[in-house]
């Protein structure tokens, strides 16, 4: 295997690309993403869902940085900088010369911001938090059918440790900005066998009410068809569930039917109604 994947001259040769856009992937992995970076005039780009290090290729200019814990404002570049902005917050270049030309490496799991909320990874630290709303059987009565033990609790964690491991994607924490307490957990089911993309959500009891499960699964929507590039997505809820079903309304997700005592649980069966979104229906909805 050669180990250079492309050089310099190489990668700035095919910028633009075909439909316009002036930056290239070099390498796109769920760990790890290089690609070149060449605007021309100014810069559009808006805040990334991932932490990133900018290594200036050519030109120079001024980076701005709206990251507060940074100190903000406006640093001057030149070849061989290295410049770091943090997943979420707005960032741009400019007065940047005719040749600026920057390689960017994208790092690290997505952090998705939303006006209350910041879905994140769950960590070790986060699991006393975690194991206490999955051990409320409201919480419960519809996922598990009662309150998970902690074992219970550290299993169904682990296994969504691991799907972003195995699969690049996943379940994020749902962590109250004001309070930065862990409120839930948000995400998309797809293992083993599994029909496709679907999308899942737990709210602490507590906070029930007050919007958060739109909320974060709107902002899980948007990553799925942003950066993931999916068509479909999909959701479903039992039939004694109706309040899930009117979350999935809220996000445009359409109702496709119900199969009637289609799962068997907790000794009897079950009516299913099932919901999707695709692309188009999400793309249609940004233009409104």
């Amino acid at each position: 295997m050669n180990p250079r994947v492309t050089s310099f001259a190489e990668a700035l040769a095919k910028l633009p690309l075909p439909d316009g856009r002036r930056s290239m992937f070099i390498v796109d992995d769920p760990n790890l993403a290089l690609k070149l970076y060449a605007p021309r005039g100014t810069d559009p780009q808006t805040p990334h869902t991932r932490d990133e290090i900018y290594i200036i290729a050519s030109g120079s200019g001024e980076f701005l940085c709206d990251d507060a814990a940074e100190g903000g404002g406006a640093t001057s570049f030149a070849p061989g900088n290295v410049l770091f902005a943090a997943a979420g917050v707005p960032h741009r270049f400019e007065n940047f010369s005719d040749d600026f030309s920057t390689w960017v490496m994208f790092y690290g799991p997505p952090v998705l911001y939303t006006e209350r909320l910041t879905l994140r990874l769950l960590t070790g630290d986060d699991f006393d938090a975690y194991a206490r709303i999955h051990a409320d059987d409201e919480t419960q009565r519809f996922l598990h059918g009662k309150g998970m033990t902690r074992l219970e609790a550290y299993r169904s964690m682990s296994m969504l440790a691991g799907q972003w491991q195995l699969r690049g994607y996943g379940f994020w924490g749902v962590f109250e900005n004001e309070t930065n307490e862990l409120v839930g957990r948000v995400g998309f089911h797809n293992p083993e066998g599994w029909p496709g993309f679907e999308l899942g959500w737990t709210i602490a009891r507590e906070r029930w009410g007050r919007g958060y499960a739109t909320e974060a699964a709107r902002a899980i929507i948007d990553y799925g068809f942003r950066e993931r590039n999916l068509n479909r997505i999909d959701a479903g809820h039992f039939g004694r569930n109706p309040s899930s079903g009117r979350v999935m309304q809220k996000v445009g997700m359409q109702y496709e039917g119900r199969l009637r005592q289609s799962i068997r649980k907790w000794d009897e069966y079950m009516d299913v109604d099932y919901y999707a979104i695709l692309r188009s229906d999400w793309a249609a909805a940004q233009t409104r």
